[in-house]
């Protein structure tokens, strides 16, 4: 503080105080706030902060288990599903120029309890109750809409396993049992609540839809192979039993998804009937469009023959038909040479003759099977050689070698048998003129030179053929 005196006809004079510090206010009256209202899930709560002396400015902080609410800065809150199961208060600051502010916190209030729904309605079931069809659970609106909603399915009031989404198609096992769904709604702060709705009439017997016509897929010829194609059956997977008709009437034993054709069949129509059953429905049957009427067999494959062995004169040859189909036709033989069928020459292996040589040789092979077109293929030909010998025993000779001995020859043994044999005697593997008869008889030129001697063969039709003996040194 600052004193001036002043008196007239004297100076003036100022004196100051020492400075001291002036302490901040502090409020007479700082009362702890109270909280009123229902301590229950979207209920308002109010923070009555009582009165304070002097005069403060208040701000508000609501907490929940003592930790601050985000933005819950006012007088008033409403209370959060959040917030159920905690307890609550309030913190009231109280300011004021020059004053310390301060805090009061209220008493906790009691827990926050969960709240009904405010609609929680029964739920609806729509759809058929037939085995094979899809029930459909309606929830309803509830107030508030429910975070979460789950479902259970009841059959005659036991819960069926694993039927917990909002649809159920009905099963074999619920046919003359009635079905309910129980829906269990839940929300932060609210009661969990389930509903369930009025059961269903008795679940009938279901029945195949779609059940389409079979179609019948291949080729209307006897021997070939006829498949039934059902169809896709709804609303659930049967098992298919098949029953073959021959112009109406049932094919004994042809009651798989395929049929061979036989000669049976020939000229008629075909028709199969597809049953469809599985548990729970309505035994169901369809019978195809019938086909067009059935036609000859043709043979495939219908191999061309050929001819194993060597096409010369007295070869014995085969022919190799192949392998025809389907199934096992009977086969017949004909052999021909240049185009022309040799009489008796009907099996399936043919000895050439002498009168073949120089010919083509062939052979045709004809497949017959009832119901089946008859076909004939002809082997390539093969232009018939001249026989050949087979010389099974080597010609010998037998005699002492020396200088006027008598040497015999023998021819041996050869196949097929000769119709001439000639003989050549050989010194030194040189002929000796005239030496041509079966026996020699040593000269002295033959001295310490090798005797052999040369059987030749000869046959119509056949390569002429010869053999030589061994050259024996004559002492």
């Amino acid at each position: 503080m600052k004193v001036i005196a002043s008196l007239a006809g004297y100076t003036s004079i100022s004196s100051a105080s020492a400075t001291r510090t002036v302490a901040a206010g502090v409020f007479d009256t700082a009362p702890v706030p109270t909280i009123t209202g229902t301590t229950a899930v979207d209920s308002v709560l109010s923070a009555v902060a009582g009165d304070w002396l002097p005069t403060a400015t208040l701000t508000y902080q609501w907490n929940r288990n003592g930790t601050k609410i985000t933005g819950a800065t006012a007088a008033t809150y409403t209370v959060q599903g959040v917030d159920a199961g905690a307890t609550l208060t309030v913190t009231v600051s109280g300011a004021r120029s020059g004053f310390t502010t301060v805090k009061k916190t209220s008493a906790a209030t009691a827990t926050i309890s969960s709240i009904a729904f405010t609609t929680a309605p029964v739920p609806t079931i729509t759809g058929t109750a037939r085995v094979g069809e899809q029930l459909t659970a309606t929830p309803g609106a509830w107030v508030p809409a429910a975070t979460t909603t789950t479902y259970q399915w009841f059959r005659d009031d036991a819960p069926i396993a694993g039927a917990t989404q909002a649809t159920y198609t009905a099963v074999a096992a619920d046919l003359g049992t009635a079905l309910t769904v129980s829906v269990t709604s839940t929300r932060l702060g609210y009661d969990t609540t389930t509903r369930t709705s009025e059961a269903t009439a008795d679940v009938v017997i279901g029945v195949f839809s779609p059940a389409p016509t079979p179609v019948i897929t291949g080729t209307t010829r006897v021997g070939l192979v006829l498949t039934s194609v059902p169809g896709t059956w709804g609303p659930v997977t049967p098992t298919f039993t098949y029953q073959w008709k021959r112009d109406d009437v049932d094919i004994a034993s042809a009651t798989g998804a395929t049929y061979e054709l036989t000669a049976l069949d020939l000229g008629t129509v075909l028709t199969v009937a597809v049953t469809g059953t599985a548990p729970g429905f309505t035994t169901a049957t369809r019978t195809s469009v019938g086909t067009s009427a059935i036609a000859l067999g043709q043979f495939a494959p219908a191999p061309t023959p050929t001819i194993v062995g060597t096409t010369v004169v007295g070869a014995t040859v085969t022919a190799q038909a192949g392998t025809w189909g389907p199934g096992t036709p009977t086969l017949s033989y004909q052999w021909t040479l240049d185009g022309d069928p040799i009489d008796g020459a009907t099996t399936s292996t043919y000895t050439i003759r002498g009168t073949d040589r120089t010919g083509s040789l062939a052979v045709a092979v004809t497949a017959t099977r009832t119901a089946f077109t008859t076909l004939t293929n002809t082997s390539v030909g093969s232009v018939v050689g001249s026989g050949i010998f087979a010389n099974t025993v080597a010609p010998t000779v037998t005699g002492f070698h020396v200088v006027g001995a008598e040497l015999t020859a023998t021819a041996g043994t050869w196949t097929p048998s000769a119709s001439t044999v000639t003989y050549q005697w050989l010194r030194g593997g040189v002929a000796i003129s005239g030496a041509t008869s079966s026996t020699y008889t040593l000269v002295a030129a033959d001295k310490r030179k090798k005797i052999s001697v040369r059987v030749t063969v000869t046959r119509d039709y056949y390569l002429t053929a010869s053999q030589t003996t061994t050259g024996r040194r004559v002492g």
